[in-house]
């Protein structure tokens, strides 16, 4: 997928795809100029909030 995203100047968004095995964070900060950042942690079964 080749799309672009966006956040405006000052603002953060927030994407997180809780799945069976793995918990995937995206984060584009418009406070720093629309860095991306990206994070996988393993998805907690017990508590699904603990991955987030």
């Amino acid at each position: 997928m080749n799309e672009k995203f966006s956040a405006a100047a000052g603002s953060v968004v927030a994407g997180i795809d809780v799945g069976g095995t793995f918990t995937d964070l995206l984060l584009i900060d418009g406070k720093a100029g629309g860095k991306v950042h990206i994070a996988k942690t393993p998805t907690t079964v017990e508590n699904q909030a603990f991955g987030v």
